[in-house]
């Protein structure tokens, strides 16, 4: 069976520390329980725009932020829009902004409008999905009476996550919460592995959650120091 390192953002050769970390994650994967895969499997983002029966006519916006920085804001959208014109603004205002891979529909709209039901957009196209976007924003234009609502972040949207897989369920650190390492915890039922496991590893959680935080937390899981020399970010790793 190939090791699961081989198709993550991370790769490794067969020789020196690369092997050490090979031999460790097969070893860790040949024990993973199947059921136990999908709780890691990549999620797309979901945003909810709360609705606001009172809002009697007017405009509003969208202003959509990627995971990698990129942003554009829709045209006026009217109160009375259903999810098929929201889509459309946005699938304008992204094909406008050169949206890098954009394809139309890559945002999926449904309920609306946003007088009458909330409003939901899901990152699951090509260019959008399986990434921890930033939250979308709303704009009251020109509405009448009510106002746009409030933006919650209903699905949090990350990759595969096979490393955190295989350490949630057979590795030393417990993921208690994929999305957020403050939850992470020390399993001390299974001993931390060589220093050249422990560096890859870390490096392999920013790259796999874009959360420079993962990296910090990995060492301190693992009682281990910061490196001598100092790291650089991982960017667009994914």
């Amino acid at each position: 069976m190939a090791s699961v390192v081989s198709t993550l953002s991370l790769p490794l050769d067969d020789s020196g520390n690369g092997k050490v970390i090979n031999r460790y994650f097969d070893s860790l994967e040949a024990a993973v329980p199947q059921e136990a895969k999908a709780a890691y499997a990549a999620a797309n983002a979901v945003h909810t725009i709360a609705a606001d029966a009172t809002i009697a006519s007017g405009n509003w916006t969208i202003t959509v932020t990627l995971q990698n920085g990129e942003t554009f804001t829709t045209a006026n959208i009217a109160a009375a829009d259903n999810a098929a014109t929201i889509e459309g603004a946005i699938d304008t205002a992204a094909t406008a902004a050169s949206v890098t891979g954009w394809t139309n529909g890559d945002i999926s709209v449904s309920g609306g409008s946003v007088d009458t039901a909330d409003v939901v957009l899901t990152f699951d196209g090509t260019s959008v999905a399986g990434l921890n976007h930033e939250l979308t924003s709303v704009t009251d234009v020109s509405l009448v009476t009510g106002t746009v609502g409030v933006v919650t972040e209903t699905t949090v949207g990350h990759p595969l996550s096979s490393t955190l897989q295989l350490l949630g369920t057979q590795g030393w650190i417990n993921v208690v919460t994929l999305d957020d390492p403050s939850t992470w915890t020390r399993n001390r039922n299974v001993s931390v592995p060589e220093r050249a496991v422990v560096e890859w590893v870390a490096e392999q959680a920013v790259a796999e959650l874009q959360n420079e935080s993962a990296y910090a937390k990995v060492l301190e899981l693992s009682n281990q120091s910061k490196p001598a020399q100092p790291r650089s970010p991982i960017s667009g790793a994914l």
